[in-house]
């Protein structure tokens, strides 16, 4: 009978979808660009070299920042293909992005502690603390002088 094979953590995908947000910000700060483009841009980078973003995702996220006056959308008619609509970080997004720069910076703090703790080896049991050995008897003050 075949073992069934183990189930992957489900981390790297909500990691994907965690860092969606500040990835389109600061995409969209270097350059304006249309959902396609950043989804395109998103794709050649390490987070999702095993799995492209979620194109559902990436123009949800795009629509949500427009509506809270992240971006500006702009709809450019078609050269070759369908309409695409291009997209510009506003002061409120470059806001947004300095706030999440500042979340990300504590995030990776809080991530080196716990790959410090991950990574160290297990530590041996502590040994038990040698005591000293006892002390040999006194021998009796010769100034002191026994009744006998």
């Amino acid at each position: 009978m075949p073992q069934p094979s183990p189930k992957k953590p489900a981390a790297p995908q909500r990691l994907r979808l965690r860092y969606l947000q500040p990835l389109c910000l600061a995409l969209l700060a270097r350059h304006p660009g249309s959902g396609y483009e950043l989804r395109a841009t998103l794709a050649t980078l390490p987070l999702f070299a095993d799995a492209l973003p979620d194109a559902p995702g990436v123009y949800r996220t795009l629509q949500r920042f427009e509506k809270n006056g992240f971006l500006r959308g702009r709809q450019h008619p078609p050269v070759k293909g369908p309409a695409r609509r291009e997209y510009t970080l506003t002061p409120s997004g470059r806001a947004a992005l300095t706030n999440w720069q500042s979340t990300l910076l504590r995030a990776q703090q809080e991530l080196v502690a716990v790959i410090e703790l991950v990574g160290k080896p297990k530590q041996p049991a502590a040994q038990p603390v040698k005591q000293a050995p006892p002390r040999k008897a006194r021998k009796p003050d010769k100034r002191t002088k026994t009744a006998n």
